[in-house]
């Protein structure tokens, strides 16, 4: 950190401790490289509707800001947050120059994405690139390369080819075979859908309950608006100490129950499931997704 920053903490025991796990989970929607669920709708949106990495943000950014500030307010009224904030001193630290490349190449890579429109080079031959570069550069040797998360890249891997084996098989096509769906409101279909994804991603794995309710959405509905407010709302269930690693990061601390996390997490999901509900159709017809 720069010199002249500082660091705020929040010193109230489990208080202060609401305020972390929960919004935390929030800026997973922003871009499409975060969460599995996220890749696992572009995945299956690559051959109908492809999705860029700019585009995404255009409706990301506003649904992470919004959820944002709603769990930071019902946290602070429901918890009635508050207490001493003080500031710890951070001491300059010198780049060096391997640190520089670090900075220009993730710079790079932001660029490459963002500015896919303009390139036409896919989001994912970017990160190829810039995988290169690290490995080109040496920036990252074996050793690096052993403490990748290989378990999480499997499982977004297996999320991605168990979505398309649901597809396939006709499995989604009989699941949403068995309802007359036109006969049932469509709003409280979209509802259902995200709120069921929301509850299985709290229970089990985020990517794992979208790679199961996309493919069946999207025989449901064909509309490429559909994944993405699921792959949203796969990051909305949080109210179990296990739902998410922060939630269990901040358990682990000991000033909290579950019961403490629970409450609004339940909460959270409902309204951010509901507000998606209401308004998600309409922000995507409005950045261009029908």
């Amino acid at each position: 950190m720069s010199a002249g920053h500082e660091v705020t903490m929040v010193r109230e025991g489990a208080r202060g401790a609401y305020l972390l796990p929960l919004p935390d989970s929030e800026p997973a929607r922003v871009t499409f490289v975060e969460t599995g669920p996220n890749l696992i709708a572009i995945g299956e949106l690559s051959s109908r509707h492809p999705i860029t990495f700019l585009h995404w943000m255009l409706f990301g950014v506003p649904v992470a800001l919004a959820m944002v500030g709603i769990s930071y307010v019902m946290l602070i009224l429901i918890h009635r947050v508050k207490g001493r904030v003080t500031s710890i001193q951070e001491s300059p630290a010198q780049l060096t120059r391997q640190g520089w490349m670090v900075v220009t190449i993730f710079f790079c890579a932001v660029a490459g994405w963002v500015l896919e429109p303009f390139h036409g080079i896919p989001a994912a031959v970017v990160a190829l690139m810039i995988a290169a570069a690290l490995f080109g550069l040496r920036l990252v040797g074996k050793s690096e390369l052993a403490r990748l998360e290989w378990s999480t890249l499997i499982l977004v891997a297996g999320g991605l080819s168990f979505g398309h084996l649901v597809e396939a098989s006709g499995l989604a096509a009989t699941v949403a075979g068995g309802v007359q769906w036109t006969q049932v409101n469509s709003t409280f279909v979209l509802f259902a859908m995200l709120l069921g994804c929301a509850t299985f991603s709290a229970l089990a794995s985020n990517t794992a309950a979208a790679a199961m309710v996309i493919p069946i959405a999207m025989t449901i509905t064909a509309s490429p608006s559909i994944a993405i407010l699921i792959a949203l709302s796969a990051s909305m269930g949080v109210p179990f100490v296990f739902s998410t690693p922060p939630n269990s990061l901040a358990y682990g601390q000991g000033h909290i129950r579950p019961r403490q996390l629970f409450i609004p997490g339940l909460l959270l999901m409902l309204i951010g499931c509901g507000l998606l509900t209401v308004l998600g159709p309409s922000l995507m017809r409005l950045v261009g997704i029908p």
